[in-house]
């Protein structure tokens, strides 16, 4: 339920921090979806019905995405300076990433250490503190526009906008897939406790991919890349459908998670492209958003196919979400170039603009 509620307000939290501007919008929905996600870890705690718990889950809705948020005022101080703001958005994965590694261990410790809900109350003061300490940076806030310059249109209306959500989604069910599978085959091999740490390669190996990628130069136009990325994805993935033994599964996802950072990277470039200056955070929710629904159905079609076949089967589903993004980029290559073309000469981008 809260996933369902991300997907259908997150784009208009989006739209509103347009608007309105980051410090005015973005500290109060934190504040209240940070009290109702609190009131999940006491209700939890409490042994409360089911029904109250997905109530207060539903706090999710309205919490802003701090990535987008980042990445917008990064947009905002690199424009014009195409190769500054792509090694800014290549740090702010690298970054992601680096959580993705941490969060869990940590959460996993809090929890045997303390009690089961420590870790999710750090999350949220972390969370908390990091948006209303980013709102406190009053110089780097990108400026709200004039209102005559606000588009009428939603922002899902850009052409390859939605196209690049679906690409996403089908990213995104990698990532679920994974963190469901992995651990699942790391028990049937009797060697449960390395599963967090099998998993934590896949983005370690995102990280140095990030990290490689953001060195690289970036070209005028970025769209043909997540025809390649998403190619490198698929391919370097494969592997994990022949492994039967954890620590060659380790190395072969230390690999194949080498493509997934530049995928995330390219995409969230792209999304700030082809959308205007006044919907650069609806754009970037709304392909955000996407993700978030990919990594639910992966989760869930993950456990399904472990239930009926087994952890080695169930490698299936990660690895057919690759091929069908990659496919998606290759049927969509030219709506994506032509958008973003259209869309720079149209109303620029941050990273043409002078």
């Amino acid at each position: 339920m809260g996933l369902v509620g991300v997907a259908s307000l997150g784009p208009t939290v989006g739209r509103l921090i347009d608007r309105h501007g980051q410090r005015r919008v973005a500290v109060p929905l934190a504040l209240m979806s940070a009290a109702a996600l609190l009131s999940l870890v006491l209700a939890t705690y409490l042994g409360a019905p089911v029904w109250v718990l997905v109530l207060a889950n539903l706090g999710n809705a309205i919490m802003p995405q701090a990535g987008t948020l980042i990445r917008a005022r990064w947009a905002h101080l690199l424009r014009g300076e195409a190769g500054m703001l792509h090694t800014a958005n290549s740090f702010e994965q690298v970054l992601d990433e680096s959580c993705f590694m941490m969060g869990p261990a940590l959460g996993a410790a809090l929890a045997t250490l303390f009690f089961p809900e420590a870790g999710m109350l750090l999350a949220l003061l972390l969370y908390t503190t990091g948006v209303i300490g980013l709102a406190l940076q009053r110089r780097t806030e990108p400026p709200v526009q004039p209102q005559h310059e606000h588009h009428t249109g939603r922002a899902w209306q850009a052409p390859g906008l939605l196209l690049l959500a679906a690409t996403l989604a089908l990213t995104g069910t990698i990532f679920g897939a994974a963190d469901v599978i992995v651990v699942a085959f790391a028990a049937e091999h009797q060697a449960a406790a390395w599963g967090g740490a099998t998993l934590g390669c896949f983005a370690l190996g995102s990280l140095v991919g990030g990290l490689v990628y953001g060195t690289r130069p970036a070209a005028d136009a970025i769209a043909q890349r997540l025809l390649w990325s998403t190619l490198a994805m698929s391919v370097l993935l494969l592997p994990v459908l022949v492994v039967d033994q954890l620590p060659v599964l380790a190395a072969v996802l230390l690999v194949a998670g080498s493509a997934i950072a530049p995928t995330l990277i390219t995409a969230m470039m792209l999304a700030q492209r082809l959308v205007p200056e006044s919907q650069i955070n609806e754009g970037m929710t709304i392909v955000m958003t996407g993700l978030l629904i990919g990594i639910a159905l992966g989760s869930s079609a993950a456990g399904g196919m472990i239930d009926a076949y087994g952890a080695s089967r169930a490698f299936l589903v990660p690895v057919l979400a690759a091929f069908l993004a990659f496919a998606l980029a290759l049927l969509g290559r030219s709506t994506l170039v032509s958008a973003e073309r259209r869309a720079m000469d149209l109303f620029g981008s941050f990273a043409t603009k002078p």
